[in-house]
C-alpha cells in the first residue's frame, strides 16, 4: 500500500539531489521539460519550487545513523553516498548520532542532515511510522529515513537512492522541498535485498564427496556463480528434549520455520545410528516452539513420528506446520495441529521429495527432490489444496549442479532459496572451492537461477527461513552442538 502527499508544487528534492514524487500535477525530473518547455538547464534557481535551499559547496551535508545500529547502516551508506557522488559529483560525509554529553533523545540543531532509523534527532521523533512500513519526510532541513524496523528503513534508503537523487545544473544545490512526505508498506522479503545489492562473481566447484568431485571434474565443468555473503551471528544453542534412555546428549535439529509470530524447529533423537544414517527408520521427533523476540522456548511438543522429519513450513491457508517427511516415504508430509503440536494426519504427494516450503502470496507450495546436487536436484511447485492427494503440480525444473548435499528449501513471493551443506573441509581443500561453506541457491518461478549466497560456516545447514529482516538457519554441528544463526544481509 502506497500513500504519497505532496502540498507544494513538483519535484521534491535535490540533495544534490532532486527528489521526484508522483502526483496529479507534472513532475520535474532532471533536464525533463516543464510547462513553459524550459528544462533544469534553462531554469535558474528563483524558478525551482519553493523550499529551503543551501550551496553544499558551502553547507556541510551529513548522513546520520543511530550511534548503536552503526555497524548495520554501514554497510548500505556507501551505497548512498556512491549513488549521490555519481549523479552530482559532491562526496557526501556519514556519522552517527552521537554527541558527547548530550544524552537527549530529541536534539535539536539547525544543520542539513540525512536521518536513517531511529536516531535522537527531534525530527525523527516528530516522524510517524506506520507498522510494517517506511516513511520518507522533510522536516525543517533533515530528511527523514524512518521505519518501523532496521528492515523497513533499509527498504526506505532504497527507495530513496532509486528514486530520489538526480543531477541538475543547480547540482550544487540542496532544494529541500517542505511539503514531501512519502509512505509504503514493502513486503518483507528477502528478494527486496537480492535485487538491490551488488553480486560478486566467482567460479567454483562444490561437491558432496570426492567421488562426486571426480566425477564432476571429468567433465571439465565448472560454475560460474553470481554470490553474495551472509553475515552470520549465533543466537541459539539447543539442549536436550529425550527422556528414553538412549537419548542423544543433544538431539538434531532438522526442519524449521515461523509463522510470522513463533519459530518451530523439528528436534530428533534417532532411534538407530546405522539405519537413521541410510533413512530407515522413523526418528522420535517433537516441535520445539520458541519466542523470537526473547529467544525462550514456549512450548515443546509431545513425541511423534514424521520420519526424518527433513524439513518444515507454516501453511497460513489452513493455519498448520507442515512436515516433509524425506525417509521411510518421501512422499508423505505430516500436518501438525498449531496448538497442540501433534500430528492431526500424515498425507502423501504424488512426487517424492526431501524438502517444502508454502509461498502464502501465490498460495502455492514449493518442493525439493534429490538428496544430492551433483546430477541437479527438481524444484516442484504446487497449487496449495487441504490435503497433500490434491496439491496439483504446475512446474518442475532442474536446478544447478554443485554437488553439495541438498537441505531444506524457503520460498516468497518472487524466489525460491535452496540450502545445501558441505560434507567434509578435506574434499573442499582438495578440489578447489570458495571456502569450506553452505550455500543457498536462489530462483525464480521460471527456473531461472539468480545467484548463490554464501555462509562461511562449516557445519551442516539444516533448513532456512525469514523473519523480520534475516534469514534464520538451523545447524548440526561437528563438535555435537545444535546451534541457531541469524544471516543478514
Amino acid at each position: 500500500m502506497k500513500n504519497k502527499k505532496l502540498f507544494s508544487a513538483i519535484v521534491c528534492l535535490i540533495l544534490v539531489l532532486v527528489m521526484m514524487v508522483s502526483c496529479t500535477q507534472d513532475t520535474i525530473t532532471p533536464d525533463a521539460p516543464a510547462a513553459d518547455g524550459t528544462t533544469d538547464t534553462d531554469r535558474t534557481v528563483e524558478q525551482l519550487p519553493p523550499g529551503l535551499y543551501a550551496d553544499i559547496n558551502n553547507t556541510a551535508i551529513k548522513i546520520i545513523c543511530p550511534d548503536a545500529e552503526e555497524a548495520y547502516y554501514n554497510k548500505h551508506i556507501p551505497s548512498l553516498i556512491k549513488t549521490i557522488a555519481n549523479k552530482t559529483g559532491v562526496t557526501l560525509s556519514a556519522a552517527t548520532d552521537f554527541e558527547k554529553g548530550n544524552t537527549s533523545t530529541e536534539i535539536k540543531n539547525d544543520n542539513y542532515e540525512i536521518l536513517l532509523g531511529g536516531t535522537n534527532r527531534l525530527e525523527t521523533a516528530l516522524t510517524e511510522c506506520p507498522e510494517n512500513s517506511f516513511v520518507i519526510k522533510v522536516v525543517g532541513k533533515k530528511v527523514v529515513i524512518k521505519g518501523s524496523s532496521q528492515y523497513y528503513t533499509t527498504m526506505g534508503l532504497f527507495y530513496f537512492i532509486d528514486n530520489c537523487i538526480g543531477s541538475s545544473s543547480a547540482g550544487t544545490l540542496l532544494n529541500i522541498n517542505t511539503d514531501y512526505s512519502y509512505t509504503e508498506s514493502p513486503e518483507n522479503a528477502a528478494f527486496a535485498y537480492i535485487d538491490r545489492l551488488e553480486k560478486k562473481n566467482k567460479t567454483f566447484q562444490l561437491f558432496s564427496s570426492s567421488s562426486d568431485a571426480d566425477a564432476f571434474k571429468a567433465t571439465g565443468k565448472t560454475f560460474a556463480g553470481k554470490t553474495i555473503a551472509l553475515t552470520t551471528k549465533q543466537v541459539y544453542k539447543f539442549g536436550q528434549y529425550f527422556d528414553s534412555k538412549d537419548a542423544r546428549t543433544i538431539a538434531n535439529i532438522q526442519g524449521g520455520c515461523t509463522d510470522g509470530k513463533y519459530f518451530y524447529f523439528l528436534l530428533t533423537n534417532p532411534k538407530d545410528g546405522a539405519a537413521d544414517a541410510a533413512y530407515g527408520v522413523a526418528d522420535e521427533t517433537r516441535v520445539i516452539k520458541m519466542d523470537p523476540k526473547t529467544m525462550e522456548i514456549v512450548q515443546i511438543g509431545p513425541i511423534i513420528s514424521v520420519a526424518h522429519s527433513n524439513d518444515l513450513t507454516y501453511d497460513s491457508k489452513y493455519n498448520r506446520l507442515v512436515v516433509a517427511w524425506c525417509s521411510v516415504d518421501a512422499t508423505t508430509v505430516s500436518y501438525i495441529d498449531m496448538n497442540t503440536l501433534k500430528v492431526t494426519s500424515s498425507p502423501s504427494f504424488s512426487q517424492a521429495f526431501f524438502a517444502i516450503d508454502y509461498d502464502e502470496v501465490g498460495n502455492r507450495m514449493v518442493f525439493s527432490g534429490s538428496k544430492y546436487a551433483i546430477n541437479g536436484y527438481p524444484i516442484i511447485i504446487a497449487k496449495n489444496a487441504k490435503t497433500a492427494t490434491a496439491y496439483q503440480k504446475v512446474k518442475e525444473f532442474k536446478g544447478i549442479s554443485m554437488g553439495y548435499v541438498s537441505q531444506g528449501i524457503h520460498c516468497d513471493s518472487k524466489y525460491i532459496y535452496y540450502t545445501a551443506s558441505p560434507n567434509n573441509a578435506k574434499t573442499s581443500e582438495t578440489y578447489g572451492v570458495i571456502d569450506v561453506m553452505n550455500i543457498v541457491n536462489v530462483y525464480d518461478y521460471d527456473g531461472n537461477y539468480i545467484c548463490t549466497l554464501t555462509i562461511d560456516l562449516p557445519d551442516e545447514i539444516e533448513h532456512i527461513f525469514w523473519y523480520d529482516n534475516s534469514f534464520w538457519a538451523g545447524f548440526n554441528c561437528s563438535n555435537g552442538e545444535r546451534l541457531l544463526y541469524q544471516l543478514s544481509f
